[in-house]
């Protein structure tokens, strides 16, 4: 008797993408597809999506030979977004199957300009011999204000673990955190921003990635020399590095070492904020484009002091507030404990009084180099700044540190309340704030720092905070660089 054998499915397995995965500056004519190494059933769902927003129009399309299925597009792919393609419901001919099918890439930009610093490069040492956790980053520099949407990085081929992408203040504070889509393909790999960051000209910030175990790629000495790529230039010593389970920020470097830690920007132009309404919804998270945003002026200039100075621009288009300027003189600075300093120094203010009546908490971010004791908050009042105000401190991830009402207040000027008892602070990053429940508060747009003295305590990145609502949270929100005039009031270095 003669037995018949059916031979085994040959197992379905993906041969390209394209746009390959990670891709940045795509054209926006292209119709993202997948080929396979044998004949699609009928019975697959191919999509697209662009981050933040819902699927992309569109028909699929498989090729004559049955391997190779296309994404058309109704229209054009959206400009500079990350889009994200998903292959389901595979299964070949001959009946084998595999599990759903996702990559990204990012198109290009409305205005032509590079979307990452690092392109599609690609690393000279893929294999390297050290399976120790590790945190791999890259430090650079904005020399235009930029919105960061995704983080990306370069995946070896034996790299295994859950991996996961950063993106850090100059003094150390995580501004956003990403995780990695499981894979075991090599090359560029892309995750989004739950909400996108931004990053004002001038910015030093480090992105990077942790590999739990290791098998991370290099190129030794790629970062030798100076590079300008867009908006951004390289930093310092700019391949960086730390062992560990990836909570600090990278900061040691070796031999110029590019690590192929990367991310996904635009530059953004200064937005015009909405006009100020007398009933907004109060929001946790405001963003410049769909919440309120503290008032702008298209005449402010804040006073020179020694610490500080300011040249904003006289372009803004931003409602002028029609609260009247204080008449009254301010009252003078009032009395500090011994030895006390400030970032500010509490220089006369000459800044615009908004005309914005609902409850708002306004800070200032602000790094701490060496250990220091806060003793209390200080901030500005403009004369129709009324009601009980209430400072705040806050540690990077929330926390709050200390609290204390504004008492025996003067009608206008630089007000101080002491905390009941001093506030160690530690190196790192921090909020000083205060309530504002009926508005009236000062402010300046796109405030220019000066050369301040070496000190404890600086300013961070982008420190103009604000939070709408009844106080008593961190403010996080952050527009065009406004300065609030609030300032954290400390004894030691």
């Amino acid at each position: 008797m003669d037995v018949a054998f059916a031979p085994d499915a040959v197992p379905l397995t993906i041969a390209k993408q394209s746009p390959g995965s990670g891709s940045v500056d795509v054209s926006l004519d292209s119709s993202p597809s997948a080929t396979f190494n044998v004949a699609l059933k009928d019975g697959y769902t191919m999509t697209a999506s662009a981050t933040g927003d819902d699927n992309i129009a569109g028909s699929t399309r498989l090729s004559d030979n049955g391997k190779t299925v296309s994404f058309v597009p109704a229209e054009k792919l959206p400009a500079g977004k990350t889009i994200s393609v998903t292959i389901a419901g595979l299964e070949s001919t001959e009946g084998s199957t595999l599990a759903p099918v996702t990559w990204t890439f990012t198109t290009l930009s409305a205005d032509g300009e590079p979307s990452s610093f690092l392109g599609s490069t690609i690393p000279e040492n893929l294999t390297p011999n050290d399976s120790s956790q590790i945190e791999l980053g890259l430090r650079l520099k904005t020399s235009k204000d930029i919105e960061v949407s995704a983080i990306r990085y370069y995946r070896a081929s034996d790299a295994v673990g859950q991996h996961t992408g950063s993106l850090w203040s100059s003094g150390g504070q995580r501004l956003a955190a990403v995780t990695f889509p499981a894979t075991t393909t090599s090359g560029w790999q892309t995750a989004p921003l739950e909400e996108p960051v931004l990053l004002p000209a001038g910015t030093v910030f480090t992105v990077s990635y942790f590999a739990p175990q290791g098998g991370y790629v290099s190129t030794a000495g790629g970062l030798g020399q100076t590079a300008a790529v867009g908006a951004l230039t390289i930093e310092g010593n700019n391949g960086v590095y730390r062992y560990g389970d990836g909570s600090t920020m990278p900061d040691s470097s070796w031999n110029s070492t590019n690590y192929f830690a990367d991310l996904i920007y635009r530059t953004i132009e200064a937005a015009t904020p909405p006009s100020p309404t007398t009933s907004p919804e109060p929001s946790a998270e405001p963003s410049p484009s769909e919440t309120q945003i503290p008032a702008t002026s298209t005449s402010t200039t804040p006073a020179v002091s020694q610490s500080a100075t300011t040249s904003p621009p006289q372009t803004s288009s931003a409602p002028v507030s029609e609260s009247a300027s204080p008449t009254n003189s301010p009252a003078p600075p009032p009395a500090l404990p011994e030895n006390a300093k400030s970032v500010f120094g509490m220089p006369p203010v000459d800044a615009a009084v908004t005309d914005d009546g609902n409850s708002v908490e306004l800070g200032m971010g602000f790094s701490v180099t060496s250990p220091v004791s806060a003793r209390g908050v200080a901030f500005y009042k403009s004369a129709v700044n009324t009601g009980q105000h209430t400072g705040y401190l806050y540690a990077a991830d929330g926390t709050l540190l200390a609290s204390v009402p504004f008492n025996d207040e003067t009608p206008s000027g630089w007000e101080f309340a002491a905390f009941d008892t001093p506030v160690v602070l530690e190196p790192g990053d921090y909020t000083v704030s205060y309530l504002v429940p009926g508005g009236g508060y000062n402010y300046a747009p796109d405030f220019k720092w000066g050369s301040l003295p070496a000190a404890a305590v600086v300013p961070s990145p982008w420190n103009g905070r604000y939070a709408y609502g009844s106080g008593g949270t961190i403010p996080t929100g952050s527009w065009n660089n406004t300065n609030y005039f609030v300032d954290v009031i400390y004894t030691g270095d």
